[in-house]
């Protein structure tokens, strides 16, 4: 097996393992993605039903298998026992600390709880004292009803907003419409210097958009989806260098520097890994420093980001096929 270099830049922050040709990673102990050669997974940890490891001592291989609740959905993985074994641990430590931060977080509410019953505790009590000494007191010490309600209502949203993930947080701001982004990608496709067409405009009035990197796997993994789609939509590629970095920025001031007409052509072989005959320009860079700089201002999460006409980003959680992807478009808001 071929060994895998560390991914410089993808959806998570963190890489907690990085073995023969399989990387792991996590953010805020609640996601796990696992790379390996082309195929990219992202799941929840609280997603996972059961981890299974078998080894073949005589061989020196082994395999595993994990089973998620998504509709008994199974990834299964092959490799030498070593690798195969850290990754089996990687994963479970995944587990025990996303476990850990439950029974952390349960703990935090059984504490607050305690100290609410605590607190009325002292209330009814000093509410009896008072009740010996004066009757009239009585209405005073009490608290109304709607206010407690209120109270135990801010404790709840408190507790709720802590307890919220930023990553899910950050995923489910960036799927919903945003016009802005969707008004800036409109005037950047009519400009002709910051993007490529797929598809012809003049058949179909229906749009969306891709912040594509030429060295991202998952990149080059989409483009026959796009393809596929391209009897319904017209699709506006806006190629970045986040993933790349120096070598995508050639890359991509190469087709941007070409006239739009012929950029498509120049894509694909860019895509497709082929030689490019045409030379880069100061226009290029400039406009792909300005996709990056667009990409990098709306918080996008990854390459490919695929942004609806609305604005919306389609989730990274979501599994990408073409059934889904069409699916998710007919949902723009007009």
């Amino acid at each position: 097996m071929s060994k895998l270099k560390k991914i410089k830049e993808i959806i998570f922050s963190n890489t907690d393992q990085a073995f023969d040709d399989v990387s792991v990673k996590s953010l805020n102990n609640n996601m796990v993605e696992i790379v390996k050669g082309d195929k990219h997974y992202v799941f929840l940890i609280k997603d996972i039903l059961t981890i299974s490891m078998g080894r073949d001592k005589e061989e020196n291989e082994a395999s595993l298998q994990i089973k998620l609740a998504n509709d008994n959905y199974c990834i299964e993985f092959s490799g030498s026992n070593n690798a195969i074994t850290k990754l089996y641990i990687s994963i479970n430590m995944q587990c025990q600390l996303f476990r850990n931060k439950k029974t952390h977080g349960a703990i935090l509410k059984w504490m607050g709880l305690t100290l609410t019953i605590f607190v009325s505790i002292c209330i009814l009590a000093a509410g009896a004292s008072n009740s010996i000494n004066s009757a009239t007191n009585k209405s005073q010490i009490a608290l109304n009803e709607n206010e407690k309600n209120e109270i135990k209502n801010d404790q709840d949203q408190t507790f709720l907003a802590t307890s919220k993930d930023p990553l899910l947080e950050r995923i489910d701001k960036l799927s919903e419409p945003n016009i802005r982004l969707a008004d800036l990608l409109k005037k950047g496709v009519a400009t002709k210097d910051y993007s490529v067409k797929l598809g012809d405009n003049t058949k179909n009035d229906k749009l969306f958009f891709v912040f594509s990197d030429p060295q991202c796997p998952n990149c080059r993994k989409i483009e026959p989806l796009l393809e596929e789609v391209l009897d319904s939509y017209s699709v506006e590629i806006f190629p970045v260098s986040k993933i790349g970095r120096d070598s995508s920025r050639e890359l991509v001031s190469k087709v941007l520097c070409a006239e739009s007409t012929t950029r498509r052509s120049i894509w694909q072989s860019v895509m497709s890994g082929s030689l490019v005959d045409q030379e880069s320009c100061k226009n290029g860079y400039i406009a792909t420093d300005n996709n990056n700089a667009t990409y990098d201002a709306f918080g996008f999460i990854g390459t490919p980001a695929i942004v609806r006409e609305d604005g919306a980003v389609f989730p990274p959680t979501k599994q990408l096929t073409e059934a889904s992807l069409r699916a998710w478009l007919t949902e723009a808001v007009q």
